[in-house]
């Protein structure tokens, strides 16, 4: 009875009816204690835990992550990328979980950027991002997250914009399959870009006289 209880509310979404837009996913969390005895009724039970990811923005009301507001460049790119790479069957979001993600969904948000000093005219602009995987069960998450650590790997040099021969490459890849899908997230990727350094504008030279000492 608890296997199946398990296998149909587990990773199952739920939403709401007629005008109730709501939605959110159950997650099975484990037992909360050993198995205890009614001495009433003399049955054993069981208690089971599960949890929900309701996704809010910071006013605090669900709203989908493609809004007005469009996703950072280099976030737009990695999305497009994704979504080429795990196919039309996957979801691929940036910066939040819309209120209604799809059954198959990737979401990338970028948690940090700095820069590195390459030489006397470069410099690199180096970005972190996060990967969320989030599907039925653990095997089609394992699945696309080794999809996509192979990719990052495969090309090193992910397009940004092509028709200006502008790319961003892969400084580190990588995947912890134990990580919570939806909290946490399984993708760690940092990927660099190297930029030329401004010129710096000077007084143009108007005369230049030699003294005769140096003829």
């Amino acid at each position: 009875m608890s296997a199946a209880l398990i296998a149909g509310l587990h990773r199952e979404p739920v939403t709401g009816a007629g005008e109730d837009t709501s939605a959110f996913t159950v997650h099975y969390l484990g037992v909360r204690d050993a198995e205890k005895l009614d001495t009433v009724t003399g049955k054993a039970y069981r208690t089971l835990r599960f949890g929900v990811y309701v996704p809010e923005t910071e006013g605090g009301s669900a709203a989908p992550a493609n809004g007005a507001t469009q996703p950072e460049e280099w976030l737009a790119a990695l999305v497009h990328w994704t979504q080429k790479q795990l196919g039309e069957t996957w979801s691929v979001y940036a910066d939040a979980w819309p209120a209604q993600p799809g059954r198959q969904a990737v979401l990338w948000r970028m948690s940090g950027c700095e820069t590195r000093m390459a030489g006397a005219s470069m410099y690199e602009l180096r970005k972190r991002f996060i990967g969320h995987i989030a599907a039925p069960d653990t095997t089609e998450e394992n699945r696309a997250a080794s999809v996509l650590i192979e990719g990052f790997a495969a090309q090193i040099q992910l397009p940004l914009d092509q028709d200006k021969g502008r790319y961003m490459s892969t400084a580190e890849a990588s995947a912890d399959l134990q990580a919570d899908a939806i909290l946490d997230g399984q993708l760690r990727l940092m990927l660099v870009q190297r930029r030329m350094r401004p010129a710096e504008e000077a007084a143009l030279i108007r005369r230049v006289e030699i003294h005769p000492i140096l003829k």
